[in-house]
């Protein structure tokens, strides 16, 4: 899709500040993770055809787009940890399974 290249690498920067920003506060009891959505119904998917949106739909492996509360509940989890840090955690219906390991 037309953007994919800043859109990635924006998604690498946010990867490599976690790790980076995981490790420097880690000693202070500060915890940085990344939750990565995917294919989620927003106003950014809203511009896309039916086609592509079905396309898309389509490599989900459960077979449909995730809510912004199902995203919200995985945050809202991700923050109560206390141990955790470095952490990405994908919110995606196992897309990400789909494409081996995740960073």
């Amino acid at each position: 899709f037309p953007g994919d290249a800043a859109y990635a690498s924006s998604k690498a920067g946010l990867a490599g500040l976690t790790r980076a920003r995981s490790i420097e506060l880690a000693a202070k009891g500060i915890t940085v993770n990344l939750v990565i959505p995917c294919r989620v119904l927003t106003e950014m998917t809203g511009a896309l055809s039916d086609k592509a949106l079905e396309s898309m739909r389509a490599k989900i492996p459960m077979g449909r787009y995730g809510e912004p509360e199902e995203i919200a509940e995985v945050v809202e989890w991700v923050a109560r940890s206390r141990y955790m840090t470095g952490a990405f955690v994908p919110a995606d219906g196992g897309l990400m399974s789909t494409f081996g390991t995740v960073g």
